[in-house]
């Protein structure tokens, strides 16, 4: 599902399908050493993760607010209305 689209670029959820690239993510060195370890060694544990996330979005907080058409900016903690 596409959430946001420009001429060069395409942001868009978090799928099962993107497993290949999350074991690669997680296991930069460089994230590694300024993230850390999450623990994912396979791509059995990369689907494992995306399946978490994807439940956890569904059914957790940040589902809440989606029905209630909010979002919640990690960086500076607010809320702000968001036109679904």
């Amino acid at each position: 599902m596409v959430v946001f689209e420009t001429d060069r670029q395409v942001l868009r959820r978090l799928t099962v399908e993107d497993a290949p690239f999350i074991l690669r993510l997680l296991n930069e060195p460089s994230f590694l050493q300024h993230i850390g370890d999450r623990g994912v060694r396979s791509l059995a544990d990369a689907q494992q993760s995306c399946e978490a996330r994807l439940l956890l979005r569904s059914h957790g907080a940040d589902a809440r607010q989606a029905r209630r058409g909010e979002a919640v900016c990690p960086q500076a903690r607010q809320r702000e209305r968001v036109n679904w």
